[in-house]
């Protein structure tokens, strides 16, 4: 029992840092991209 509660712990800490990881890239590459809108799947910014 308590190793299940224990991998479930490591499953949702690993989760949170994911996201967590992911949230930073996305807003890291959203800063040189001021004047337009990030194109993630292009990697280019769109003037708009």
């Amino acid at each position: 029992m308590i190793r299940m509660a224990v991998i479930g712990l490591a499953v949702a800490l690993a989760a949170f840092a994911a996201l967590l990881a992911v949230a930073l890239l996305t807003d890291f590459a959203t800063v040189p991209c001021q004047d337009g809108v990030w194109d993630a799947t292009r990697l280019r910014c769109i003037p708009t």
